[in-house]
């Protein structure tokens, strides 16, 4: 695990599918990753306009307890920078879902953003007509990290639902070194996480092992309750608040709100200002 600590989910995905790591998996990924680290919280509001009208309940995105201290990298800017101006504006989550992709621009600008700002330009390199078009390729010594990676992640995928089972201090101590990477697993239950919320008597006695993260933290108020409750939820409504291809005027975005768009939403949930634009 301690190669995947060394990196956020969408420098994973880079370093593990290289050019082919879609648009809206970099995205998805480095918001629920930015949501686990409380740099940024959900709340839900139960909203009824009208007294005749059916109430319902909306989600919204808000700046975490986090979020003041964290480092953020260039790739995550595109959502840390909502808040910007201020952190005590809430934002619906479809609209920062939108504002997301509107920073990132196309597939490769955001994979740019992703491999020119951090470690990763250690295991990357350029070519004169990618330098021109935009691209890159994974090195020599890229190729051996994707590996380790790669071995990692799977021995995660047969070791974590097990450890929940029989050591829950383990999976926590896990869940803590690799972050965001969690939502990287294939075929995983998130559910079974909310166990770790139930037993934190196991995160009383864990040594500071991760930035941001110490033995009197390690509990439901670090690690959102609804972050594992709600990743299906938050998934589905990501995959469809902007559409799913690599743009993010893809031509489903917005099925079921044809009043709104990408390019429209941001001025009407981000008062048009800092937490539109792509990096600094």
């Amino acid at each position: 695990m301690k190669t995947l600590s060394r990196f956020t989910p969408a420098e994973t995905l880079i370093l593990l599918h290289g050019t082919s790591a879609p648009l809206n998996d970099l995205l998805k990924y480095t918001l629920m990753d930015l949501l686990l680290k409380k740099v940024l919280i959900t709340s839900k509001e139960t909203i009824q306009a009208d007294p005749r009208a059916k109430a319902y309940t909306a989600t919204y995105i808000l700046a975490g307890g986090s979020y003041t201290e964290y480092k953020t990298k260039y790739h995550e800017t595109v959502f840390t920078k909502i808040f910007r101006d201020s952190t005590k504006k809430k934002v619906l989550f479809r609209h920062a879902v939108q504002i997301g992709y509107q920073g990132a621009g196309d597939k490769k600008t955001y994979q740019d953003y992703i491999v020119s700002n951090t470690e990763l330009t250690a295991y990357t390199y350029t070519s004169f007509l990618q330098r021109i078009f935009g691209g890159f390729t994974i090195s020599q010594e890229g190729q051996k990290l994707k590996a380790e990676l790669q071995k990692e992640l799977n021995q995660l995928e047969q070791d974590l639902p097990k450890w929940l089972e029989t050591n829950k201090r383990k999976a926590l101590e896990a869940v803590v070194t690799i972050k965001g990477n969690i939502f990287l697993l294939k075929n995983f239950d998130f559910k079974l996480l909310k166990e770790i919320d139930k037993d934190l008597e196991y995160a009383k006695d864990i040594e500071r092992g991760a930035e941001g993260y110490s033995c009197s933290t390690l509990s439901c108020s670090t690690f959102s309750c609804s972050t594992w409750t709600d990743f299906g939820h938050h998934s589905h409504s990501f995959d469809s608040s902007c559409g799913s291809s690599d743009s993010w005027g893809g031509s489903d975005s917005f099925a079921s709100d044809s009043t709104s768009s990408c390019g429209s939403s941001c001025g009407s949930s981000c008062g048009g200002g800092g937490g539109c634009g792509g990096g600094d």
